[in-house]
């Protein structure tokens, strides 16, 4: 999806709808940065001044405002006049995850099903394999740990909230109709996502969040593995953040016409 960059800014027409701020280095691997704002001073924005953003590229429809110390960035590929996409993207085919029954709780271990209220519920460390389709909030605190194995988050209602210091280790799953996708948030969802994981924290799959502003705080050594999709990208935070894209672990759906590079 978006010709395989690794974070994917939707909002069309807002300044600063990817920004980076952060006090810790930010590392893209694999894929770059698209920006669909037409903002003609600064869709993407960095003021830091302590850490650098490093990517391959950066495609952006509007203008782009930074410190050059700031990006570490190859001469030539940071673009400006992209054609954007439209919002909502038509061309991109939502997933349509269904739960059929409730989840259960079994001791610290949480199968899956819907499931209201504050997610995956107190004392849970364990997600069996499965869909979850959640109507209230998903909060990892810290110094919690959650495991999550061939998972995937339909968040229906509420935000997400991982905390500074959670131990988390969830991936997606490896085959079926929703392969490779770990949280999808539907465009009637206009949640909040932060994440922010400790140094052993392992991520896999496509966070596939249409309307949603996403804050990436920290994401562990191993970082993201995947593609962050979202209305707004706030990469600002103050341990290190590593997102690294790759065709073979992402979802796979509807594409949207290709990005063109303008000069």
């Amino acid at each position: 999806m978006f010709d395989g960059e690794a974070v994917v800014g939707l909002n069309p027409h807002d300044c600063n709808a990817v920004k980076y701020q952060g006090k810790a280095n930010t590392v893209l691997t694999g894929g770059g940065i698209f920006v669909n704002s037409d903002c003609a001073t600064s869709a993407f924005f960095s003021n830091s001044s302590s850490a650098q953003l490093t990517s391959p590229h950066l495609c952006s429809v509007g203008g782009v405002t930074y410190k050059p110390e700031a990006i570490n960035i190859p001469a030539g590929e940071i673009k400006t006049g992209c054609e954007a996409v439209n919002y909502p993207v038509p061309e991109l085919t939502m997933p349509l995850p269904s739960c059929p029954g409730n989840a259960v709780k079994t001791g610290n271990t949480l199968f899956p099903g819907n499931f209201s209220g504050t997610f995956p519920g107190n004392g849970v460390t364990f997600l069996e394999s499965g869909v979850y389709c959640v109507d209230g909030n998903f909060r990892v605190n810290g110094g919690d740990t959650l495991v999550g194995n061939d998972v995937v988050i339909y968040m229906i209602d509420g935000d997400v909230t991982w905390n500074g210091g959670a131990e988390i280790h969830m991936d997606a799953p490896d085959e079926g109709v929703f392969k490779n996708l770990l949280i999808y948030i539907p465009y009637e969802n206009e949640a909040t996502v932060t994440l922010n994981g400790n140094s052993a924290s392992t991520i896999d799959g496509t966070i596939l969040a249409p309307a949603s502003d996403i804050t990436v705080d920290g994401t562990g050594d191993t970082g993201i593995n995947g593609q962050i999709i979202d209305y707004t990208v706030d990469l600002s935070g103050s341990t290190s953040v590593k997102i690294n894209y790759s065709n073979t672990n992402n979802y796979q759906s509807g594409t949207p016409p290709n990005i063109q590079l303008a000069e």
